[in-house]
């Protein structure tokens, strides 16, 4: 007898990555030392998460401007996880899609321990998006 495969419980699909726009525009007006140092373009085409550094004073203006866009775009099952010294991991679960939207938090890019950069490291680098 053949069985019909397990449905996962949370499906790996690619989400519509244009939802993020209103949430880094906000983050802009909000904090402007926050720097998006990777994975934008990923992101942004609905196939991965969004990492940023931002000086911890600005996290929890963060998470609420995150916990305000997932309620607007109708995210739920919100999580933050706080484990890794830092770092913020926000989650947020489409529960039409079954798709994840996270944004990681650091407080500065690190190698074996040692600081690489932080955000106001890496201003004179940055340039706006054309999508604000």
């Amino acid at each position: 007898m053949d069985e019909a495969p397990a449905t996962p419980l949370l499906a790996v699909h690619a989400h519509d990555g244009q939802r993020w726009l209103p949430l880094l525009r906000r983050l802009t007006e909000l904090c402007p030392s926050l720097v998006v140092w990777k994975n934008a373009s990923a992101a942004l085409q609905g196939r991965g998460d969004l990492d940023v550094v931002a000086p911890s004073e600005d996290w929890d203006r963060i998470e609420h401007a995150f916990r305000e866009w997932a309620t607007v775009e109708a995210l739920e099952s919100i999580a933050v996880c706080r484990h890794v010294p830092g770092t913020v991991f926000l989650i947020a679960l489409d529960p039409r899609t079954r798709c994840f939207f996270e944004l990681d938090i650091k407080a500065r890019g690190a190698c074996r321990g040692a600081t690489i950069f932080t955000p106001h490291d890496l201003h004179p680098m940055c340039t706006m998006d054309s999508r604000g």
